[in-house]
């Protein structure tokens, strides 16, 4: 490849991302006035919808789907998308040189490799050129090639120039010359690094009704985690996307497919927490496929019950998981094995999701406690104050006093009782399972100290062990309001706000009456909002 038209490419990449990142603002050209009245609370449903960044995972997904599975990346040059809980915060995907860097060295490495590579070219090339200046081929590839890339029909004008790098194909001989030009292009487009959502305003100025396109992106990113398919892309240029029975017939079809129970996985793991540790050896990687298994099982059930993701009465596990938490199995490779009477049930039994909760070498019955109030009871619970460590676990008088013990400074100093008295009496009442799920009857080396695993949810009642406290979490009436709570900030790529309330409502009811998570997120899809974005600045 000409050097000097990498440097082109590069160049041209490079600023346009630094415009989008000077422009501040999508949809329309004029500030909205702040001091016009805005909308009453409750008339707007519609998401604040702001420029994403593909996630790290997103990125990586989506080449793949457009050059293959093996096309060789290093997504470790892009910023590192941090757990909050969600990876998808848009608030925090600013555009920056480090990401134009990271995508010319994904591009240039990416491309040369369609170029050198008979077969992958082949691929990603859907005509056989009859020679180094066969227009009608490259035509036809920079028209299938660059909607899916960018989501969207190309302009005529857009086509004639990505067409125009046919130029470099006589002088090399070669046709894929100008294909390597074109490849590299399209993956250092903006419009391929950032989802930006423009619409068409609606009559209140806050809000934007969405084309088929970014409605299609919308859809496939929520429930693959890539770009939109080709069949979803027809569907788009055929203007069906604005109706919700259309729009659920698709979610339906990308839900059946490995992308989507990958990516519902994957937010499981991100909202209660596991997704952070490493899967990849060990009794780690078991203890992740434990919670795929479950999720997958629970979320696909016929009849529905969301519910059995906290009171399952059955696990997957290996054999050496198995041995691991003490069960007396014989499951081989893997099996589903009963809890029996062991105290445990659902996912809040899981090495994963006690992981969660852990701190240095041991449990932390406050982070377990805060875990539970956040995540699964949407009650967040003040940070500590600034002068506070909250990684140094709290200390007694007494060196040699029993956990439990050591904790009682939470109960007795006024100025922590109050939020620790939320959080602490919950993760005591696991107390009994280790940092990797293990049970135990006593501290960690301290035989004396013995543990009596006896939590309290304020408000709600007592439990022993993660079975009874999976039922007070189903009992206390919040569970389906803060799984659509939940849903509803990855979906949207922010936290919530007051005017998100309706739609959390309404995904809450969907999955209390029908029991079913899919329910859930398809009252979100088929709901006009899903088709809508408001403006940041609206009141």
């Amino acid at each position: 490849m000409s050097n000097t038209i990498s440097s082109i490419v590069r160049l041209g990449a490079a600023l346009a991302l630094l415009q989008i990142s000077c422009t501040g603002r999508i949809g329309g050209d004029e500030p909205i006035d702040e001091e016009q009245p805005g909308p009453e609370l409750g008339e707007v449903n519609a998401p604040v919808s702001g420029m994403r960044r593909l996630t790290r995972v997103e990125y990586t997904r989506t080449v793949q789907d457009l050059i293959g599975r093996d096309a060789p990346m290093d997504v470790s040059r892009f910023p590192i998308d941090p757990l909050t809980p969600y990876d998808n915060n848009y608030r925090e995907q600013l555009p920056s040189p480090i990401v134009a860097e990271a995508s010319y060295a994904n591009a240039q490495s990416i491309s040369a490799w369609v170029r050198a590579n008979v077969e992958v070219r082949d691929r990603v090339v859907d005509c056989n050129p009859t020679g180094p200046t066969d227009e009608a081929c490259m035509r036809h590839f920079v028209e299938t090639f660059g909607r899916r890339a960018l989501r969207r029909p190309l302009s005529d004008d857009e086509v004639e120039r990505y067409v125009g790098l046919m130029a470099w194909n006589e002088g090399e001989g070669d046709f894929y010359a100008g294909v390597e030009l074109a490849v590299e292009a399209f993956l250092m487009q903006p419009e391929l690094l950032f989802r930006v959502e423009v619409g068409t305003p609606l009559d209140n100025g806050y809000v934007f009704q969405l084309d088929d396109f970014e409605v299609a992106t919308r859809l496939s990113y929520l429930l693959r985690g890539t770009t939109p398919d080709d069949a979803l892309l027809d569907k788009a240029a055929s203007g069906e996307l604005q109706d919700s029975e259309a729009r659920r017939a698709e979610a339906e079809r990308l839900l059946a497919t490995p992308e989507a129970q990958a990516q519902i996985a994957r937010f499981h793991a991100m909202w209660l927490g596991y997704e952070k540790f490493a899967a990849d050896t060990g009794i780690v990687t078991d203890m992740r496929v434990e919670s795929d298994m479950l999720v997958e099982r629970v979320v696909g059930a016929e009849p529905p019950d969301y519910a059995q993701l906290l009171r399952s009465s059955e696990t997957y596990v290996t054999q050496t998981l198995a041995d691991h938490y003490g069960m007396d199995a014989d499951v081989g490779e893997g099996a589903w094995v009963s809890y029996a009477d062991a105290g445990r049930a659902g996912i809040l039994s899981h090495g994963s999701v006690l992981a969660a909760g852990s701190k240095a070498n041991d449990t932390s019955p406050t982070r377990r406690g805060k875990f539970i109030r956040n995540q699964l009871l949407c009650q967040p619970v003040a940070p500590p104050p600034p002068e506070v460590d909250p990684d140094q676990s709290p200390t007694s008088e007494d060196p040699n006093a029993c956990k439990i013990d050591r904790y009682a400074e939470h109960r007795n100093n006024p100025s922590c009782a109050g939020c620790h008295s939320l959080m602490d009496s919950i993760g005591f009442g696991l107390e009994n399972y280790d940092l990797l799920g293990r049970y135990r009857a006593h501290d960690n080396d301290r035989p004396e100290c013995t543990i009596d695993g006896k939590g309290t949810v304020s408000g709600i009642g007592d439990f022993q062990g993660p079975a009874e406290l999976g039922e007070l979490v189903l009992q206390s009436g919040a569970f389906e309001e803060c799984v659509a709570q939940q849903a509803l900030q990855y979906a949207v790529g922010h936290p919530l706000d007051t005017y998100d309330d309706g739609m959390v409502e309404r995904m809450a009811g969907a999955l209390r009456d029908e029991k079913s998570f899919l329910e859930m997120l398809f009252a979100y899809i088929e709901d006009p909002a899903f088709a809508q974005r408001r403006e940041e600045s609206a009141p």
